[in-house]
């Protein structure tokens, strides 16, 4: 089964832009693109199955259900072993980087925009070269 990349941001122009840079980039396919947490979160208690890798590409200021509450969500489901999550966010506050990394599942914290040298370090750690067909 083929790991799935998705975008959980809730400004339009940034899931375009970013689902243009992964697929510049080299992802296995195209990213699933979602403008809430909730969306998202159904999703994936739809979709995921045993064994399937997720990576999660996912903005915590968002209206309703923001990142925090997600990855909250998120922890309390069997699924979340599969799951890796890359915050990408316009945060630059020290302690959302530190809250960031106290969940299991967070392997990264990007400053939004996404930029292809930012996708082309997530390509060198070993837990994303899986969602890419070239390292």
């Amino acid at each position: 089964m083929q790991p799935k990349i998705l975008i959980i941001d809730d400004d339009e122009i940034v899931l375009f832009l970013h689902s243009v840079i992964l697929e510049d980039t080299g992802t296995r396919d195209a990213p699933e693109k979602f403008g809430s947490a909730q969306a998202a979160l159904r999703y994936l208690d739809r979709y995921a199955e045993n064994g399937r890798q997720f990576l999660l590409l996912l903005d915590i200021n968002m209206p309703v259900m923001n990142g925090w509450a997600f990855l909250d969500a998120l922890e309390a489901r069997p699924l979340h072993a599969e799951i890796s999550v890359v915050l990408v966010t316009s945060s630059v506050d020290e302690s959302d980087r530190k809250k960031a990394f106290s969940y299991s599942m967070v392997n990264g914290f990007l400053i939004k925009p996404l930029s292809a040298e930012q996708i082309s370090e997530l390509k060198q750690a070993a837990v994303f070269k899986p969602f890419f067909l070239h390292p």
